[in-house]
């Protein structure tokens, strides 16, 4: 008690529950913990991937969007001209 699961050995497991394995240690690992986060809109990696793929599509969606909206300057030069 009182210290990291990172620092716990497999005997200090073992001196819990004789059944205990190194598959124990390992899903005590941060990283690997991390990587087994799977939720949809979760963070773990493959969901934060996930996210940033839909992300870019939307942001090129909007790029593609803004690209046809007309600039200021082509509005005034557009009324300008149906005012002559």
């Amino acid at each position: 008690a009182g210290r990291p699961l990172s620092d716990v050995t497999l005997e200090d497991a073992r001196a819990h529950h004789p059944e205990f394995d190194e598959t124990v240690l390992e899903a005590a690992q941060v990283r690997r913990s991390v990587e087994r986060k799977a939720n949809a809109g979760g963070t773990g990696p493959g969901s934060v991937r996930a996210q940033l793929e839909a992300l870019s599509e939307v942001a090129a969606a909007a790029r593609r969007s803004a690209a046809e909206v007309p600039s200021l300057s082509s509005l005034f030069q557009r009324l300008a001209g149906e005012a002559i």
